[in-house]
């Protein structure tokens, strides 16, 4: 005799499955050990990377080379005498600007990452931009210990309203 039971299932009708989670679907897809470089291979997912993220890269590099620039030679500009057309400074001195310069820079984006989430990560760039061209410009314009100093400050200030805005682009 057949004795052909129904077994009662746990799920409705279709529409009530969800889909799995974003989070789900990662993790399944990294236990499986399918990264998007390997399936697609290191050229094909680098091209594959948003014009944002190029655009953000690009600023990033250009400021950096900017900073990194001016600090390499700014030693060398501050030790040479006024006569010779450098900031005339003692080393001691130099190196307070310094200390400050990295100090402002370093503590200031505690603050300033919320700006960039208020605000906007666009506002925050620009305004960030236009402090740290005034900084430069500061910095070319004074010969002396206290404009070098106040450009240096505008400087470190608009590097650290720029970090959180162009790593929140990024992310």
């Amino acid at each position: 005799m057949n004795d052909h039971r129904e077994v009662p299932t746990t799920q409705g009708p279709a529409e009530d499955v969800l889909p799995p989670s974003p989070a789900t679907v990662a993790a399944e897809s990294d236990a499986d050990g399918l990264s998007d470089v390997e399936q697609l291979g290191l050229g094909a997912a680098i091209v594959s990377l948003s014009y944002v993220f190029w655009i953000c890269g690009g600023m990033e590099m250009v400021e950096r080379l900017a900073y990194y620039g001016v600090k390499a030679v700014a030693t060398l500009y501050a030790k040479d005498p006024v006569s010779k057309g450098g900031l005339g400074v003692t080393m001691s001195d130099f190196g307070n600007i310094l200390l400050f310069w990295a100090l402002a820079q370093s503590l200031i984006p505690i603050f300033t990452g919320g700006l960039s989430d208020r605000y906007g990560y666009k506002e925050t760039i620009f305004v960030s931009t236009v402090v740290k061209i005034l900084g430069y410009l500061t910095m070319f314009a004074f010969t002396n210990y206290w404009g070098f100093f106040a450009g240096a400050m505008l400087l470190a200030t608009g590097t650290a309203i720029f970090k959180p805005g162009i790593q929140g682009t990024l992310v």
